[in-house]
């Protein structure tokens, strides 16, 4: 079995804590949100990046 990518980890792990900071930081604003949709791209493309690369 191969050892894992270091990059690859690291990568999605960056990327998966700037979308949980961004969620976190402005979790308090009223219901139009326009940080809500950066997060949500962010999260798309983690899983994108689990399953492509």
């Amino acid at each position: 079995m191969d050892d894992p990518n270091n990059l690859k980890v690291a990568v999605k792990l960056v990327v998966a804590l700037v979308a949980v900071g961004l969620a976190h930081s402005t979790r308090k604003r009223g219901a139009p949100n326009p940080m809500a949709h950066v997060v949500a791209a962010l999260v798309v493309l983690n899983v994108v990046l689990a399953y492509a690369w």
